[in-house]
């Protein structure tokens, strides 16, 4: 009988088969996606493959899955995205993409619903925003103090 392992230590062999025939070398990247390039264009697009020049682990072309609505503002994009993946490796792994016209599957997340602003807090932002002499300034300032407020949960 073997003693047993962990997931941690046994994924990255099963996976590394799997993705590998597809050019995915990089399980991470698909992981972490929505942290390189943001939730919201993460809904719209997704890593497809990865192909490297032969013999190189360098200045490859990704391919990318990406809704037909928003395909230009990605192709406009194309400088940061790759900068990003490139942080995201250390190294200079992605020169370009190549984008892939495909539906997004992905479910939307609803917007968070903010909590109730109290009585206390709302007259401390107006007291607080009352202060500044210019009246635009001061109700543009005061809707920012509500947003923050409200956005965050209270402690």
């Amino acid at each position: 009988m073997t003693a047993p392992r962990t997931l941690a230590g046994i994924l990255p062999a099963l996976t590394g088969k799997a993705l590998g025939r597809r050019g995915l070398a990089f399980g991470g990247l698909i992981a972490e996606w929505p942290s390189i390039v943001g939730a919201r264009m993460a809904d719209r697009t997704s890593p497809f493959r990865i192909v490297f020049p032969h013999g190189q682990r360098e200045n490859a072309v990704l391919h990318l899955r990406v809704a037909s609505a928003v395909a230009l503002d990605i192709q406009h994009l194309e400088p940061q995205i790759v900068e990003r993946i490139n942080t995201f490796f250390g190294y200079k792994a992605v020169a370009k993409l190549k984008l892939i016209h495909a539906t997004m599957t992905r479910a939307v997340r609803p917007a968070p619903r903010p909590r109730p602003l109290g009585t206390a807090e709302a007259e401390a932002i107006a007291t607080a925003a009352a202060t500044i002499p210019d009246d635009g300034l001061s109700e543009a300032l005061a809707r920012f103090g509500r947003a923050l407020a409200t956005a965050k949960p209270k402690n």
